[in-house]
């Protein structure tokens, strides 16, 4: 049977991989990487540090909040958030991110920042990950230093 003949609904769909890609946002003259994005896989993947990134009042990570509606939650990614300073992978689905988030925008002062959506840790997948001797799981800050490096220079 020739391809022509076969309905469409039955025709296999070419899948097409393309390379991760960094996704960046802009505040005032400064652009900034937040993550990762491969496409193909429909995973993005975010790099943190639990001391600096973590929304405590919620026990929550956030997402730039325009980054997630626009190009996370149509493609309905696989969201990870890479802890660098634990180790523990934390892993959920945009639809669930979605409909369990909080979204909120800080200002303080001069800085605006831009709008987030925030999900408390519990509603997240844990993967791996070790605490450290204080209990903050902080590493040394020349593997830190390192994590950080891998990331910019991506």
């Amino acid at each position: 049977m020739h391809r022509s003949e076969v309905p469409k609904k039955m025709r296999k769909k070419k899948i097409t991989y393309t390379k991760p890609r960094g996704i960046t946002i802009k505040h005032g003259d400064f652009e900034r990487l937040i993550g990762i994005l491969d496409d193909g896989r429909r995973i993005f993947t975010k790099h943190v540090r639990e001391s600096k990134h973590l929304f405590r009042k919620l026990d929550a990570w956030g997402i730039d909040a325009q980054v997630f509606t626009e190009q996370l939650l149509p493609i309905k990614a696989t969201i990870r958030v890479i802890d660098a300073e634990t180790g523990t992978t934390y892993q959920v689905g945009s639809s669930v991110f979605h409909e369990h988030g909080s979204f909120l925008h800080f200002k303080d002062g001069l800085n605006t920042h831009r709008a987030q959506i925030f999900l408390p840790r519990g509603y997240f997948m844990r993967i791996g990950g070790t605490p450290s001797k204080e209990g903050t799981g902080v590493q040394s800050q020349a593997e830190l230093a390192a994590v950080d490096d891998a990331f910019n220079n991506f």
